[in-house]
């Protein structure tokens, strides 16, 4: 697992989401997910920055990956007006982050548990902001998957 820090400017997305936890409720992040790909919601947002760019999107916590959070899976869009029908909108803010690249056959799973390690034991490089963190897919990448995890400015 390749680990950086790097700073994002804002993104806006449209798509779907859904309040869930990581205890009881993280079923519904993968009914989210069948959803999102049986229902063809891609197809739905229009005016997207990149197309085949899958954002999934942890915001609102509740307190920290304990708790209750939103999760949102969608697409990055140049305006949030373009939303239309029942999808939803997300605008997360310019930020700072720590950046996970999957090597070799890591799964997202692994390095999620890599990072709450990293976490409990204080080697995270950085306090979590708990604002937002994510994962980005990217069809042309052929199985690399990004991991944002955001991250206080005071790093």
């Amino acid at each position: 697992m390749k680990k950086t820090i790097v700073e994002l400017p804002n993104i806006n997305l449209i798509g779907i989401s859904i309040i869930a936890n990581n205890s009881d409720k993280v079923q519904n992040i993968g009914t989210t997910w069948g959803k999102y790909l049986s229902e063809n919601i891609s197809e739905k947002i229009d005016c997207k920055e990149t197309s085949g760019v899958i954002y999934a999107v942890y915001t609102n916590y509740e307190s920290d990956f304990h708790g209750d959070y939103t999760f949102f899976i969608g697409e990055e869009v140049k305006s949030l007006n373009d939303a239309k029908g029942d999808l939803s909108t997300l605008h997360i803010p310019t930020s700072n982050y720590i950046k996970f690249t999957n090597e070799g056959d890591e799964s997202v799973i692994d390095i999620w548990k890599n990072i709450w390690q990293m976490e409990r034991e204080n080697s995270l490089g950085g306090e979590r902001s708990y604002t937002a963190d994510f994962e980005i897919y990217d069809s042309k990448n052929n199985g690399v998957v990004d991991i944002y995890i955001g991250i206080k400015n005071n790093v």
